[in-house]
């Protein structure tokens, strides 16, 4: 569960890198309102995933499941896919100089 803490910093990241400046303010808006409806979804998601189990363990077996599932899918694929220098130039952003440790 600690992975899904470090997302929006690296969301935030990647976003505010590749955004024009002048939109900049309103990407990060966006992804903030995104990251925002977890709190309101992941409760009631969770409680049918629960509810709908065999047992009360394999109902949390299935929301955790799912959960990993929802973070990790998307982490590989942003992992293979995103490319903060082309994804710039792409868009016509200047790129921040790349600190790569």
């Amino acid at each position: 569960m600690a992975v899904s803490d470090i997302i929006m910093t690296v969301a935030q990241t990647s976003v505010s890198r590749v955004s024009p400046a002048d939109r900049r303010s309103v990407t990060l808006g966006a992804l903030t309102c995104v990251f925002a409806l977890a709190g309101i979804l992941a409760p009631a998601v969770t409680g049918r995933l629960v509810d709908a189990g065999e047992a009360v363990a394999g109902g949390y077996l299935g929301a955790y499941g799912t959960m990993a599932g929802l973070t990790v899918l998307p982490g590989v694929a942003v992992t293979l896919f995103l490319r903060h220098e082309q994804d710039a130039r792409r868009l016509g952003t200047a790129e921040a100089t790349v600190v790569r440790g």
